[in-house]
């Protein structure tokens, strides 16, 4: 945020391609859980939707961006309710309200990606980047686990509920 040289965008950006590496384990293990393919495939790209959109809003706090990250909290809000009644008048199906919101969390970030990213050198000093590994290794597990936590619900309430119920569940979580 300062200019002082610190600059761990690239760090991220590793860890970021590694996250996209691991999609096909998560959806091993959806499918390892009982989802069916199309349930465990939308569970992971709506995890990594939300992931990326997560790192860009602290990209985005870290560099004292309040403004965008408002913007793209509200343009997130905005399209999680419009796409899944999109997606609703489409097919009366939780796989589609998934895809929906991970379309929403992924169009918010793409749209303010330049803000945070702007101006990265991808310098990397591999040695920091293994101890920053390491030291992360509990915070992956617990955010994991969140991810986890967030997708699951949503099919455990289509399943008792429905789908159209699920819909207003999902909308009102995600918002």
């Amino acid at each position: 945020a300062r200019d002082d040289g610190t600059d761990i965008r690239a760090y991220i950006a590793v860890g970021l391609a590694a996250s996209c590496l691991m999609a096909p384990i998560a959806s091993l293990f959806g499918l390892g859980a009982g989802l069916s393919p199309r349930a465990a495939a939308a569970s992971v790209l709506f995890a990594l939707a939300i992931s990326y959109y997560d790192i860009l809003q602290e990209l985005l706090r870290a560099r004292l961006q309040a403004f965008t990250m408002m913007k793209a909290t509200v343009l997130r809000s905005l399209l999680i309710p419009l796409l899944g009644l999109g997606s609703s008048l489409i097919g009366q199906s939780g796989i589609l309200l998934l895809v929906s919101s991970g379309l929403a969390y992924a169009l918010a970030a793409l749209a303010f990606t330049g803000n945070a990213w702007r101006g990265l050198a991808f310098e990397i000093d591999w040695a920091r980047f293994r101890e920053l590994a390491v030291r992360g290794i509990p915070l992956t597990a617990s955010l994991t686990l969140f991810a986890l936590s967030t997708m699951i619900d949503r099919f455990a309430v289509s399943f008792i509920v429905g789908s159209a119920q699920s819909g207003e569940y999902s909308s009102g979580v995600d918002l």
